[in-house]
């Protein structure tokens, strides 16, 4: 055993009887292997990080699970972040408002839709592109108020499945999505259109109603 590995583990005894770990930081494939709940988790993403304490992510993750620790835990741990309460404020701080992102090209395209479709969305709004079934869907845009409970009863009505802070089991929705949208306006399925034959030249080619289907397939309903 050389000497800087010695020295490590005068100053940090917690790890001698896992010296492996240190001496091989295991892999992404190697902690599923002996930690199966861990398969999606953030720290799977980090596994070759190295911290200041001079072993891995993955390697701190192993040594809190061998010590009996659950996976929330040792995730933890491992990506040094301290504990914060499981709040909706929490889970939404730092996430950009639609006012903080109202000149952005791909915002102003997203507000243009929803207001075309009748929708203004709040100031305060976080658009979460995820949920949308449509760009500027006025069912993914979130406010402060709505929370996590609207995501959750959304995905359920919806039939649609989630994985992580809210574990939703997915089935065939009772109806499709696009039936209960709003419709969207004439104007709009034109500049739709335009911009389609503008990406696509060979769209040309196809009748106008064709086009225009296509339009209303790709992004909902027309009026």
């Amino acid at each position: 055993m050389n000497m800087r590995l010695d020295r490590f583990l005068d100053a940090h005894p917690e790890w001698r009887g896992n010296v492996d770990l240190i001496i091989r930081p295991p892999s992404a494939a190697e902690v599923l292997e002996e930690w199966p709940d861990a398969a999606g988790g953030e720290v799977l993403a980090h596994v070759n990080t190295w911290t200041h304490f001079g072993v891995t992510r993955a390697s701190i993750y192993m040594l809190s699970r061998r010590s009996g620790q659950s996976h929330r835990f040792a995730e933890m741990v491992a990506m040094q972040r301290p504990p914060r309460p499981d709040t909706d404020d929490v889970q939404m701080e730092g996430i950009p408002r639609v006012r903080e992102q109202a000149n952005e090209p791909y915002m102003r395209d997203v507000l243009a839709r929803a207001k075309a479709r009748g929708f203004t969305p709040p100031d305060d709004a976080i658009y979460h592109s995820g949920l949308a079934r449509f760009p500027g869907d006025h069912e993914a845009f979130i406010t402060p108020e709505m929370g996590r409970g609207y995501i959750r009863s959304l995905c359920e009505r919806r039939g649609w499945g989630a994985v992580g802070d809210m574990e939703i089991a997915p089935r065939e929705p009772e109806r499709d999505p696009l039936e209960s949208a709003p419709p969207m306006a004439e104007d709009l399925v034109q500049r739709t259109t335009a911009t389609m034959v503008r990406r696509d030249p060979a769209l040309k080619e196809l009748s106008r109603a064709e086009l225009r289907q296509r339009a209303i397939d790709k992004y909902g309903p027309s009026k």
